[in-house]
């Protein structure tokens, strides 16, 4: 494998089109906020809550690091949210699920020396073609070092479906599939930057 040694004008360049893909998601998530919340005006009433709940919260998450998220209150974790198939009513429950994995993966890194405040996080419920829907967390370091996409069950069809799966750029693929507790321990034993 090659590697190349990056200038700071290139590592400068690499970090704004990180930001800028930030933004970009960002802006998607909240048209997407404002599209769902017009399209339920002839939904249930619990339903509208939810989404308004949902409008509400919609946060830049780049704003927040993950120590900040996990020490929000409930309805802003709503906001983590970038991108959904599943229906906007299943999004509470869903956070909750999520936000209990998030802080199992925050107490993992704390033991491998990792600082919370120098990530952020973000939940996307995924569709593949051949599979059925499932979550995904995303975990970047706010310098774009490190990206780490973690499925606590790939919905993926395959020998791997229902598997804890870990996704690294920095490895290029994946790192972890088997247990959630396979997922814990790779999350507690992170170099140290």
């Amino acid at each position: 494998m090659e590697y190349k040694i990056l200038t700071n004008e290139e590592t400068n360049s690499s970090n704004k089109q990180g930001n800028e893909t930030m933004e970009t998601l960002n802006n998607e998530s909240q048209a997407q906020v404002e599209t769902s919340t017009e399209e339920l005006s002839l939904t249930g009433p619990e339903l509208q809550a939810t989404m308004e709940k949902i409008h509400a919260a919609a946060i830049d998450v780049t704003a927040l690091n993950l120590q900040e998220v996990l020490d929000s209150e409930h309805e802003t974790h709503l906001g983590l949210w970038y991108d959904w198939f599943c229906k906007d009513k299943a999004l509470p429950l869903k956070t909750k699920r999520m936000m209990a994995k998030v802080r199992k993966i925050a107490k993992s890194m704390v033991k491998s020396g990792k600082d919370l405040t120098k990530y952020r996080v973000y939940f996307k419920n995924c569709a593949p073609l051949n599979g059925s829907l499932y979550d995904t967390i995303g975990i970047v370091a706010l310098d774009n070092s490190e990206t780490y996409v973690i499925a606590p069950q790939n919905g993926h069809a395959g020998d791997d479906f229902g598997n804890a799966q870990v996704s690294s750029h920095a490895s290029e693929g994946q790192v972890v599939n088997g247990t959630w507790a396979d997922v814990e321990t790779f999350f507690s034993t992170l170099p140290q930057a």
